[in-house]
């Protein structure tokens, strides 16, 4: 099955350094990207739901980006991954989700 590659572009207000605990820890990622996570090694258990989800990280650059891939596509050349940019004109902080067609980009309703 054919995936397609996907970014998306979210304006966050807060400062890169919270963003990147956001992105890359599992209670920064419990906070607004799924229920609760588990974290054993490289192992990321996402919770959703009722559902779970496993996925290996891949990558990180401190301060930049943190790549994942699902153990569902293990071999494969599919992949998230999160990252922050820094408008150098406007100074806005964003992240940037680029991701295959299999994930679903959902962000968890605040409580």
């Amino acid at each position: 099955m054919s995936k397609t590659k996907s970014e998306f572009e979210y304006i966050i207000n807060t400062s890169p350094i919270i963003l990147f605990t956001c992105l890359s820890t599992a209670s920064g990622l419990s906070e607004w990207f799924c229920d609760d996570v588990n974290l054993k090694d490289n192992k990321f258990t996402f919770f959703w739901d009722g559902s779970e989800e496993t996925a290996t990280q891949k990558n990180v650059k401190k301060g930049e980006s943190v790549k994942f891939q699902w153990d569902d596509d293990e071999g494969e050349d599919y992949y998230f991954e999160m990252a922050i940019r820094i408008d150098d004109l406007t100074k806005e902080v964003g992240q940037i989700a680029n991701m295959t067609d299999r994930f679903f980009f959902v962000f968890k309703k605040p409580e």
